[in-house]
């Protein structure tokens, strides 16, 4: 334990990832929510089939989320800090449209198959309810971690190991609509989010380094 809040107090970036309470208090309390919903729906979400195997990306999000968060909260700062901003900004804004603008889907199959990937499904639907859907946290995370990834020193010298991320980015958000959790218009508006985010986040280290400068009064 001492060793740990050694750590903590050496390296006190990590007291962001206490923004998850915040979070998941404020995703629980809407999920809990009852009333008039706005229908999220698209004509092209009709031409998209149901496909349980992509509940395997779907899932991988929560270890995407994560190895992006530790690792570079351990290995590199600037890019936690970055992520964090971009990431929980762009969270922080999902709720908000959600209390305000309440929306979900009519987009689940009425039966699912009975197999290993359906019945994750099966469970996936009995924990997440097909409200607060619109922009899709899930995507907009995801492309966060993307586009960190993509400005991102940590991949230069391993310039294949950030394509296979963004497969993976893309299998995600794909997964998303495959497996009916999402529209295309939640899809849509995720990957909006973080792309409007983004580039005030980029602009903060070159801020800082201005603000910090040393002037020369000769």
């Amino acid at each position: 334990m001492d060793k740990i809040k050694n750590w903590i107090r050496e390296n006190p970036r990590c007291l962001i990832l206490t923004y998850g309470i915040f979070y998941l208090a404020g995703f629980f309390a809407l999920e809990a929510r009852t009333g008039d919903f706005f229908l999220i729906d698209c004509p092209l979400d009709d031409k998209i089939p149901f496909m349980e195997i992509f509940v395997i990306p779907y899932v991988s999000w929560f270890l995407l989320i994560g190895i992006a968060l530790i690792g570079t909260m351990i290995a590199r700062k600037n890019d936690f800090l970055e992520l964090c901003l971009l990431m929980f900004g762009g969270t922080t804004f999902c709720l908000a449209v959600y209390w305000f603008f309440p929306n979900g889907l009519n987009l689940r199959p009425e039966a699912v198959p009975d197999n290993p990937c359906g019945w994750l499904v099966s469970f996936l639907y009995t924990m997440d309810t097909a409200t607060n859907v619109c922009p899709s946290i899930h995507v907009s995370s995801s492309v966060a971690v993307g586009l960190i990834a993509g400005k991102s020193r940590w991949f230069s010298g391993w310039p294949a190991a950030r394509w296979l991320l963004y497969i993976w980015i893309i299998l995600i958000c794909l997964s998303t609509m495959m497996i009916k959790q999402h529209s295309v218009v939640d899809v849509a508006s995720g990957v909006l989010l973080s792309l409007v985010l983004f580039p005030a986040v980029s602009l903060r280290p070159a801020l800082y380094r201005r603000a910090n400068q040393t002037i020369d009064y000769k």
